[in-house]
This record gives C-alpha cells, structure tokens and sequence, in this order.
C-alpha cells in the first residue's frame, strides 16, 4: 500500500508492485506519483527525482534525503512529503519505524501535527495518522 497526497490530506492506494518489491522500488513509485488510473487530484509531495537512500537495520529504515530534498516546498507539502514515505514505508513487511538523515547525518523533520522531531528521532505511522483522508481511496476508479 502506497500513500499519496489528495488535498491537504494522505490517501492509500493499493498498487500492485513486483513482489516481493524491495523499499528502494517502492519508494520509488512513491516519488514518481500515482498512475492515472486512480483518478484526478491525487499527487506525490516527494520532489521529483529525490532518489533517497534507504538502509534498514532491525525494522528501522533511516532514508537518507537528498540535501536539495525541502528547496522550495511549502511547509505543509514538508509534512505531507514526510508522511508519505512513514505511512508508506511502515506499512512494509519487516518496518516499524522510520528515521531521516541527509547526508548522513540525523535531521528533524515535521510530524503529521506540524511540530518538529529531535534530529534522528525514530517515527511510527501514528506519528502522521492525523493527514490520512476518512474517505481513503484504496481501487482505482474507472
């Protein structure tokens, strides 16, 4: 399950990926945004071409973002960017927590509330439960 952004809100989508994907593969889907298919107003906040790095240690995965990764985004699209890659990442077989660094090293980012993490914080779907849409689109529409 994938997780994209309609509104000011995140909204999972069930898209069939090779299986079994590996995290770099759904991320980047993730980043390159929903097919058609699944209708007008869905997006991705994730800055094209991001192409983070992913390592997962003991079901943390830490996505090491690209140091250009919040140039020029809106700070509601920061939240809703982050987000995406949490609920999408914990919701994998094996992830329970996600943490972020750029360049290797641990940064804050913005929870689903819109208060900021500790640099390296670890992060749990909860933490952005707030942004998911009640009304989740989870078949494409035709």
């Amino acid at each position: 399950m994938l997780f994209f952004v309609a509104g000011t809100q995140l909204v999972s989508v069930t898209q069939l990926l090779p299986r079994p994907a590996s995290l770099a593969q759904t991320m980047s889907v993730l980043e390159t945004g929903p097919p058609r298919e699944f209708g007008v107003g869905l997006r991705t906040a994730i800055p094209e071409g991001s192409q983070s790095v992913l390592t997962t240690v003991g079901g943390v995965v830490t996505v090491d973002l690209p140091l250009t990764f919040f140039n020029a985004m809106a700070p509601q699209d920061q939240r809703l960017a982050i987000g995406q890659i949490v609920l999408t990442l914990t919701n994998q077989r094996g992830v329970g927590q996600v943490t972020f660094t750029q360049a290797g090293v641990p940064i804050s980012v913005l929870r689903g509330g819109g208060d900021l993490t500790r640099p390296g914080q670890l992060l749990v779907s909860a933490d952005y439960s707030q942004l998911l849409s009640s009304s989740a689109s989870g078949n494409p529409q035709g």
